[in-house]
């Protein structure tokens, strides 16, 4: 047992390094072959995951998410992981409360703050999506795409001018960046409408 165990710190310490260079296939047979060592590694399961998410077998990667979860239920970045798979899926409701699981025991995260705030967005609850990008930005202001999101939320909510300084405060961070030049002329244009062309 000793042995195996070894041996799939060796496999899961290999895959870490063939993902980190973008082998993702080779990463993914050996994160594989270091579960089937030692089932017991969450981050063995969490790592298999994301290979899996990235080769596009969404099925299997919720699945290894969802093992290293069972080995340890405060595994913040496994339930982030899982919300965006949920997520992108349109399972909202679950994937909210995996970046909820994932705030509580990592309230810093800045990914699952921004990935929170998308799910919110797209259930219509734009007032609490803007609070989550905004904790996003609190902890990071240059997370580019929890500023995208903000100022397409404050658009949503004909909050021009808000929208229209996020918009100008991504460009700042990233110049010439098209959907932004084109989130900035949409703001500015709607609010020149809502107040009657002057």
């Amino acid at each position: 047992m000793i042995l195996d165990s070894d041996r799939a710190q060796e496999l899961f310490l290999r895959g870490n390094e063939l993902l980190a260079a973008g082998r993702i296939a080779e990463a993914h047979e050996a994160f594989e072959a270091s579960v089937k060592l030692d089932p017991e590694s969450e981050d063995a399961h969490f790592n298999l995951g994301i290979t899996l998410a990235r080769l596009g077998r969404t099925q299997e990667a919720i699945k290894a998410y969802e093992a290293a979860l069972r080995i340890f239920p405060e595994y913040a970045e496994a339930h982030n992981n899982l919300g965006n798979l949920f997520k992108d899926q349109g399972r909202l409701d679950e994937a909210v409360r995996h970046f909820q699981t994932a705030l509580k025991e990592s309230p810093s995260n800045e990914n699952a703050h921004s990935n929170l705030g998308v799910a919110l967005v797209r259930l219509g609850r734009l007032d609490e999506a803007v609070m989550s990008f905004n904790r996003a930005l609190d902890l990071n202001p240059g997370h580019l795409e929890a500023r995208q999101n903000l100022a397409t939320a404050y658009l949503n909510q004909k909050r021009f001018d808000e929208s229209i300084r996020e918009f100008q405060r991504l460009l700042q961070l990233q110049p010439n960046f098209r959907p932004a030049l084109q989130g900035l002329t949409l703001a500015q244009r709607k609010k020149v409408e809502l107040s009657g062309g002057r």
